[in-house]
């Protein structure tokens, strides 16, 4: 018996859902865990069956790996940019920390924006507590990881045969007013500060992400 055209839809929906959670959990990653020689290798693998949505993209950072002397030069070099770029060490160092308090002018970590994020990741029954590394809720790679989870329980909603209205209305929400609010930002100061090709690129690809994937929102919506 063929699927109905219903069926095919919610199908093809679920399918992009999956695939935008699979490229959210990678941004977040390459965001949040530091270049260590297991970490490089297991990326080489997890590059290999790349969503088709960021496919081409990703072949860039896949010929940087392959293209390395060694993974362990690579690594080293891998570690001093992300010092710079992620860790806030000093001001004429690299940019301010990936943090959305920071980035929104409130002065400090864990302020208003952490709050804020906290009780939508708690509605949703998010914990940043999930991630393989401890980071404060309102780091640019929880944030993303936090999309994710709801593309995954978007997906859940599709494969079953009902709308996931709420969750699609809650990825949009809090891309507008979250991620969208201050990651551009953050994305520019990475592309200025970073002096490998590897985070250039890890930047642009989720600056494109997230500009491609909003105007995705606002056309289910």
């Amino acid at each position: 018996m063929s699927e109905t055209e219903p069926e095919k839809t919610f199908k093809r929906r679920a399918s992009l859902a999956e695939q935008r959670s699979y490229c959210y959990l990678l941004l977040s990653t390459l965001h949040m865990t530091p270049p260590r020689r297991e970490f490089l290798l297991d990326l080489k693998k997890a590059l290999q069956k790349a969503s088709p949505l960021l496919s081409g993209e990703l072949r860039e950072i896949e010929e940087i790996l392959l293209g390395a002397p060694s993974i362990d030069s690579l690594s080293v070099e891998l570690l001093k940019d992300y010092t710079r770029l992620f860790l806030g060490v000093k001001e004429d160092y690299g940019p301010p920390p990936p943090y959305e308090s920071v980035y929104r002018g409130e002065g400090m970590l864990m302020g208003t924006a952490a709050q804020k994020v906290l009780k939508m990741y708690a509605k949703y029954g998010f914990s940043p507590r999930m991630l393989a590394r401890r980071e404060l809720p309102d780091h640019v790679g929880v944030e993303l990881a936090f999309m994710s989870f709801l593309c995954r329980l978007e997906e859940g909603f599709w494969k079953s045969g009902m709308m996931p209205v709420e969750y699609i209305s809650a990825e949009r929400t809090f891309l507008r007013e979250h991620v969208l609010a201050w990651v551009p930002q953050f994305l520019v100061n990475v592309e200025k500060h970073a002096r490998t090709g590897f985070y250039k690129k890890v930047a642009s690809i989720t600056k494109t992400f997230l500009n491609q994937d909003i105007l995705y929102l606002e056309e289910v919506i």
